[in-house]
């Protein structure tokens, strides 16, 4: 049978492909029948076709992994015949993972007939395309809590917008803030204090023009912040970070106001109560 793991985000595609082994590895812990191949290159693409005649002489299944399976027409139309010829798709002792790190559009342009047959008659289909909104968070917890420490929704925010969305950037920093907390709790101020953003947003300049009530400055920064893309969750987490580090400027009437209305903006917006962006308007404007 076959296996068809795809998409653009390589890093969580990469995730697969290891949960796929580890789950081999855990029932056939001495691993004589794993290979791995690049079809790209031809020696190994001869060895690919002949893992696929070769009876084994162990009791447990193969588990043959093949990598650029799309990376020319010709190449995709030789795996498919070869495929079929060797009859994998009904074959329960042989799994063939065949990994696509592409959008779908891209691999079907390569191949449509390949790409349908093995959605179409693959057990397990994945695709890793790049996560937004929730499904990230979750992710970056997630990933957190396998390293034996754990992050709230704030800090996950603040860390996705100053690393972005690119997985492979987020489990660089992830990895960065959990081996320096070791065990426990990534905060905030752990993010702030060891992630570089890559956003040129002065988040404490933001802050002091909301607060000096400047609001053509304080329009003028979210505008131009959610025009260019940024989560107005993150906005709003980065507005209540801003006046707790900088909590002995005001006084504690307005912190309480202000985080205050921070707050039933934030429950709010999670009920589908409110538009957060219309929101953050009134917020800094009135």
């Amino acid at each position: 049978m076959t296996i068809f793991l795809y998409g653009p985000d390589t890093y969580r595609l990469k995730q697969g492909i290891e949960q796929v082994v580890a789950g081999y590895k855990k029932k056939y812990p001495n691993g004589l029948n794993l290979f791995y191949f690049d079809l790209s290159d031809n020696e190994q693409k001869g060895r690919f076709e002949d893992s696929l005649k070769t009876v084994s002489l162990f009791e447990e299944a193969k588990l043959i992994i093949a990598r650029n399976v799309f990376a020319s027409k010709d190449l995709s139309v030789w795996a498919k015949a070869v495929l079929c010829e060797h009859g994998v798709e009904k074959n329960k002792e042989v799994v063939v993972m065949v990994v696509g790190p592409a959008l779908q559009k891209e691999l079907e342009k390569t191949n449509k007939e390949l790409f349908r047959s093995l959605t179409s008659t693959s057990p397990t289909v994945r695709n890793f395309e790049y996560l937004e909104g929730a499904k990230l968070m979750n992710w970056v917890r997630s990933e957190f809590a396998s390293l034996n420490c754990s992050m709230d929704t704030v800090s996950a925010r603040i860390l996705i917008g100053l690393a972005g969305n690119e997985s492979w950037q987020l489990a660089n920093e992830i990895h960065k803030l959990a081996n320096y907390r070791q065990k426990g709790a990534v905060t905030s101020k752990d993010v702030a204090a060891l992630v570089s953003g890559r956003t040129d947003l002065n988040i404490f300049d933001f802050v002091d023009a909301i607060v000096s009530k400047n609001r053509a400055k304080s329009y003028e920064l979210l505008y131009r912040e959610l025009k260019n893309g940024r989560d107005p969750h993150y906005l709003l987490a980065m507005m209540a970070y801003g006046f707790r580090s900088r909590a002995n400027k005001f006084s504690l009437e307005e912190l309480r106001s202000a985080f205050g209305k921070l707050l039933e903006m934030d429950t709010l917006s999670k009920n589908g109560a409110i538009n957060l962006v219309d929101t953050l308007f009134e917020f800094v404007i009135v």
